[in-house]
């Protein structure tokens, strides 16, 4: 089974204060053993990587149970914003992850060619679809 851990965290780093989201992915037997590898892989990313420098405080929200995915898909946790766009740090795969591939959308840009653009600087991001207000 697959589990899908949805995480905030409050940090205090070099006299500022940030707070965030993420997701974890898991495989395990059970909840139970899933709950485990998350608490694994964020001990094993702050001791290796420089993602948990300050004092920080990680909050486990939810997690998704994947069994199986539906046919159409399915839109999870969503968040709106009030006002402006913070300024922020994003990285979609933090980690190496073998078997996953993370991929940008641009428009009028075929899947080959973003994948040779993945490592590259960033580019400014266009809307993927758009809508009026409802009336």
């Amino acid at each position: 089974m697959f589990y899908l851990g949805q995480f905030s965290f409050h940090e205090e780093r070099e006299k500022n204060t940030y707070y965030g989201f993420f997701n974890c992915i898991v495989e395990a037997e059970n909840l139970e053993k899933a709950v485990d590898l998350f608490n694994k892989l964020l001990k094993s990313t702050r001791k290796s990587d420089d993602l948990f420098d300050g004092a920080i405080s990680i909050f486990l929200d939810e997690i998704f149970e994947i069994e199986r995915i539906p046919k159409d898909g399915v839109l999870t946790t969503y968040m709106s914003i009030r006002g402006d766009m913070p300024a922020m740090l994003r990285c979609s795969i933090f980690n190496e992850a073998p078997g996953i591939q993370c991929y940008g959308w641009t428009e009028d840009q075929d899947l080959e060619e973003e994948k040779e653009k993945a490592s590259k600087d960033a580019v400014a991001q266009l809307p993927f679809l758009k809508f009026a207000e409802k009336a």
